[in-house]
């Protein structure tokens, strides 16, 4: 206010005009235009307008349009400052306009709570878009036109995108790709390609459209309106609450927090994960395997129409050759060639004597596996010759394997602490709670470079120092 910007009330959009004005709107029906090379402040106020100006939108004829509370629509004429208001309380503009744009072919597209509304200004005709003429819902918040010409119609659902030919739509909501959205108020097209959409949740989205993922941002504005999505010219992402103010994304480094269902996979429940060679994540869900490419940001998915012995996957494994082994059910085991694209398949009922497997692991030139029945087997996929390694412990519940550098086989289980194969001998023996652990529930094994052996169970994290018998103990208190 003390430099003459005073609007009495929020500003709730600011834009750049034809020669250079910025324009500024208000919750008050106030707008601003500011000559900062004149150093002028022009004020455009009246009687007709008393209510919030959501949006300026600058028409190729010279003339700037903006919602009115009448309800309707004003247009200032730039070439004599008149305005003029269109619509009433009666007429099609009826339910809260908020925003209007022009498209390519000089059309006026119009935001209200019934619909769509478009103009032909040519042929004086107005054309209304409504679920009766093919949109998902009434309720419309924005409109955007892309590069392909195609319109990008927001609202309490989602987004419908109308086809460039404007004869079929496609829509894009929670239930589809936008997983975790409440209501679209804005959309815009990066540099990248990238569609970035703001919600009425505080989340913000990146839309892969040729990939079919997105990168979801939780702004942490729980009741967010991200009404106003931009891009400035260093290719960093703005939008703009309605209540809490201004986020910005950084494209070179922005990353999504996590990746789940709302980042384009099956299922939120993850098993198994493994990094192949290439640098892919592959990730074992009850639906299947996805393989997330981080460089394209690509979710791909693997079920049984894809080749493999069975969707549900609670073990991933990776072995020196590159293979990626999945299993976890008792069908069978699934080996995957990335490179070849190959699959194959180990049918438990045929190959393994009806084992069902769980968690797998690299041992003595094949594949040593944790059977559902207790035991453990071992494979060679050379050959597909197969042995009985352990013919029963005391719990069906095997959860990891490891190895020392002696070779000897260490076997996690659920409740019955770790079992240790002599690899010479075949002689067992076991580790508690008596003799070493903290508790019998292992979930995990791994050994270091340093041959320390890594014990992950319900009580916490160990190191076992196999060479000195010396075992620490990791806790949310260390």
């Amino acid at each position: 206010p003390d430099q003459g910007l005073d609007l009495g009330s929020d500003a709730l959009c600011v834009t750049e005009g034809p020669n250079g004005l910025i324009w500024m709107s208000s919750n008050n029906g106030r707008i601003l235009a500011v000559d900062h090379k004149a150093g002028l402040i022009h004020e455009i106020s009246s009687p007709l307008l008393e209510h919030q100006i959501f949006e300026l939108s600058f028409m190729a004829d010279g003339t700037l349009w903006f919602r009115n509370n009448k309800p309707g629509y004003s247009i200032l004429d730039l070439s004599d400052w008149t305005l003029r208001v269109m619509g009433s309380r009666e007429g099609p503009f009826t339910g809260f306009p908020i925003v209007s744009i022009e498209d390519h072919k000089g059309l006026i597209w119009m935001t209200t709570m019934q619909g769509a509304l478009i103009l032909d200004r040519d042929d004086k005709k107005l054309y209304r878009l409504t679920p009766e003429e093919g949109l998902t819902d009434r309720r419309i918040f924005n409109i955007y036109e892309d590069e392909r010409k195609r319109m990008w119609i927001c609202h309490s659902l989602g987004i419908d995108i109308l086809n460039t030919e404007r004869d079929s739509v496609e829509f894009l909501g929670a239930d589809s790709v936008l997983r975790g959205l409440s209501e679209v108020y804005g959309v815009t097209q990066a540099s990248t390609g990238k569609y970035w959409i703001g919600s009425g949740n505080g989340l913000l989205f990146a839309y892969n459209e040729s990939g079919n993922t997105f990168e979801k941002y939780d702004t942490t504005s729980e009741n967010g309106i991200l009404f106003e999505v931009i891009e400035d010219p260093q290719g960093q992402i703005w939008t703009v609450d309605v209540r809490r103010g201004m986020y910005m994304v950084d494209q070179s480094s922005g990353q999504p927090a996590n990746l789940d269902t709302s980042d384009g996979l099956d299922f939120d429940r993850v098993w198994a994960t493994v990094v192949d060679n290439s640098g892919k994540v592959w990730l074992g869900t009850e639906q299947g395997i996805a393989v997330y490419n981080p460089a394209t940001q690509v979710v791909k998915f693997m079920t049984e129409e894809e080749g493999l012995a069975a969707n549900y996957t609670y073990s991933l494994k990776k072995d020196s050759q590159g293979r990626i082994w999945a299993s976890g059910n008792r069908r069978g085991i699934s080996i995957i060639d990335p490179v070849k694209g190959e699959v194959r398949k180990i049918i438990s009922e045929s190959d393994l004597n009806g084992l069902g497997i769980g968690t797998l692991f690299e041992w003595n030139d094949g594949i040593v596996m944790g059977s559902f029945e207790g035991g453990v087997a071992w494979y060679d996929p050379e050959s597909g010759s197969s042995k009985v390694v352990v013919d029963s412990l005391l719990t069906d519940r095997i959860t990891d394997f490891a190895t020392d550098k002696d070779n000897n086989l260490y076997i996690a289980t659920n409740g019955d602490g770790i079992w240790v194969l002599d690899s010479d001998t075949g002689e067992r023996k076991r580790l508690t709670t008596e003799n070493a652990l903290v508790s019998e529930d292992v979930m995990s094994l791994r050994t270091d470079s340093q041959g320390k052996l890594w014990v992950a169970g319900l009580k916490g994290v160990q190191r076992i120092d196999l060479e000195k018998q010396e075992i620490s103990l990791f806790t949310k208190e260390q």
